[in-house]
């Protein structure tokens, strides 16, 4: 009887080890499921930043590059924001200066020809069609505006002087964007292949285990 107690006993004792690695062996899964979902949760996020980035690609800022002027020491500069999803000139900021004179624009009013151009030199250039009011106004205080058109010399072509501007006197010029070119957004996605593909075949062991 005593010797069954004991066999009893040690039978016992010896299943304890078993509990004991079964409770380490579900620890460690539970601490790979949530090492897994840390990185499908960063892919995750990755991709999301990826998707905002070619998103935000569709707002681009131009800047003015000014090429010739009808007044000796006339310069101008400017600025743009454009939606391309919409073809709209969101903002605009310029300003022309002769001496101690500026003259700043309000606003810009498009005609329906606004484009953009294809890339060339420079590269990704607005060409605007319409007009702008200025803030310091005309003589007797009436409307002043300045006008922008394609320049008739090649204005079709992607260039230098592709733009012609012109209220008291006429510019010429680039609208220059530095948007990133689609290639390098497509580096950009590229880059989170290799990530993807390590999370995948992480997750297919976890399974298989």
């Amino acid at each position: 009887m005593a010797s069954q107690e004991l066999a009893d006993s040690g039978s016992r004792w010896g299943a304890e080890p078993d509990f004991r690695e079964a409770g380490k062996t579900k620890r460690l899964k539970k601490k790979s499921m949530k090492l897994r979902t840390i990185k499908c949760l960063g892919l995750g996020l990755a991709v999301a930043a990826g998707l905002a980035t070619a998103a935000k690609a569709q707002i681009i800022d131009y800047s003015w590059v000014q090429d010739t002027t009808s007044l000796q020491n006339y310069s101008s500069v400017g600025s743009i924001v454009y939606d391309v999803a919409t073809h709209t000139v969101l903002t605009i900021s310029f300003s022309e200066s002769l001496g101690a004179v500026t003259e700043t624009v309000l606003n810009f009013v498009p005609s329906a020809t606004t484009v953009v151009l294809p890339p060339g030199v420079p590269n990704g250039d607005l060409q605007l069609t319409g007009q702008s009011s200025n803030a310091t106004g005309g003589a007797g205080g009436s409307p002043f505006y300045l006008y922008w058109a394609p320049n008739p010399v090649g204005g079709t072509v992607s260039g230098p002087s592709e733009q012609l501007t012109f209220d008291n006197t006429t510019l010429t010029g680039a609208w220059v964007s530095a948007v990133p070119e689609p290639t390098t957004m497509m580096a950009g996605v590229l880059l989170l292949l290799p990530f993807a593909a390590s999370t995948l075949r992480f997750a297919r062991k976890s399974r298989a285990a």
